[in-house]
């Protein structure tokens, strides 16, 4: 249990005991229970709320929001064509239908925003679109999801700013020298630098 839950419990008991019992939001992540994945989508939201994951019993309580943390370029293609063939992309497609939001918090293909040839990439952010359409979104969060360093030169400091940013990638020029620490930092971070034009 992290710092904010540990919190969140302590404040939620608080107010049983004394009768105000409020409770917080509710966020449904769309997998299975991941301590990780919790707190990573509780620091990309600008609110505490309470998390719950998919298949637990949420005593009749309706979630405020529907989190999917990570979509694939498979699950992504298939919910643009209409149809799902993974658990939690079923779960992601039956909420559509009812229409429901989903927002996700990483889509796998900005990952492969520097390797990709550039029509496959078209093709996902083409997907994004669509499927932004039937009520599927990025997750609204703190900072942007990619920010953008105009500067000739990416170090550590710049990788580590972006992600206290709150942003998932960090997008440089295509000519940039990437230091070497900036390069392990954003591993051990979980952020993504793209090369751009």
């Amino acid at each position: 249990m992290d710092e904010t839950q540990l919190v969140e419990s302590v404040v939620r008991e608080v107010l049983r005991r004394l009768g105000r019992e409020e409770r917080l939001p509710l966020v449904l992540l769309l997998c299975d229970r991941d301590e990780d994945t919790a707190a990573k989508v509780r620091s990309a939201l600008d609110e505490t709320v309470e998390i719950a994951f998919c298949g637990e019993t949420i005593d009749g309580r309706m979630p405020e929001r529907h989190v999917l943390p990570f979509l694939s370029c498979t699950d992504m293609a298939d919910l643009a064509a209409g149809r799902a063939s993974s658990r939690f992309a079923t779960e992601a497609l039956g909420l559509l239908l009812r229409g429901q939001k989903v927002e996700v918090l990483e889509f796998e293909y900005v990952s492969h925003a520097e390797t990709a040839p550039q029509a496959l990439y078209d093709l996902y952010a083409g997907h994004k679109k669509t499927l932004a359409a039937y009520g599927l979104h990025a997750l609204r969060r703190k900072g942007p999801e990619v920010l953008t360093l105009r500067t000739g030169l990416a170090t550590e400091k710049d990788v580590r700013q972006a992600k206290a940013q709150g942003a998932l990638a960090l997008a440089v020029p295509a000519t940039a020298l990437i230091t070497p620490l900036a390069v392990d930092t954003a591993a051990e971070l979980g952020l993504n630098i793209l090369k751009r034009l």
